[in-house]
């Protein structure tokens, strides 16, 4: 019967189209658009160089545009002159990201939650990496406090039935992945090859 389900949970995949929770860089660049943006920061802040909005959003348009290294160095201005500056960490948090600096955004996210212990996609981020520093014990804590945070979470049924998957846990991986595309959500595709290579071998 298990084995039934798991079977019926990668053909439901197949049929469900892309999406990642770290989308938020990953969308078409608009490079005009994201230039024009780092035309308008700069110059706000060579009228107020302590802007950390400015800085803020600078980076963010760095981020979109691709520039990866100095939207890490607006990030940081940004902290620096507003410690507590939450965004900023989380954006920081994606740029490091995708930059493979897992431990670096790890860190961000602690702190972003420290700052902001009731914003329930700070768990959902911090859980992601937990599952890419493989340990799916951490991120199933934190995806389940974003559950609670936020009752309908898809994005964190999806990265908790990853991580139910790498535990082995192949009833709860089923149950996560169906709520989350009972909600909508898109399952990756690297889910499904995970659940896949999980198949009990057959002779």
């Amino acid at each position: 019967m298990l084995k039934q389900k798991i079977l019926i949970l990668i053909v439901m995949m197949l049929l469900i189209a892309t999406n990642r929770c770290d989308a938020q860089i990953s969308q078409p660049v608009d490079n005009d658009k994201w230039e024009k943006s780092i035309v308008k920061y700069t110059k706000e802040l060579e009228k107020n160089p302590r802007s950390a909005s400015a800085f803020y959003n600078r980076g963010v348009a760095y981020a979109r545009k691709g520039d990866l290294k100095e939207a890490v160095l607006d990030f940081n201005q940004a902290i620096l002159i507003d410690p507590l500056d939450k965004a900023s960490y989380s954006f920081r948090g994606y740029v490091y990201i995708h930059q493979y600096e897992l431990k670096s955004a790890l860190a961000d996210y602690d702190k972003a939650i420290e700052i902001s212990p009731d914003d329930d996609s700070l768990y959902v981020y911090r859980g992601y990496v937990h599952n890419h520093l493989n340990d799916p014990d951490k991120a199933i804590l934190d995806l389940t406090k974003a559950i609670e945070l936020k009752k309908n979470n898809a994005i964190a049924y999806s990265h908790r039935a990853e991580s139910y998957l790498m535990k082995k846990d192949y009833k709860n991986a089923i149950d996560d992945a169906t709520r989350a595309k009972e909600l909508g959500y898109a399952v990756p595709p690297d889910l499904f090859e995970q659940i896949k290579s999980a198949l009990p071998k057959t002779n």
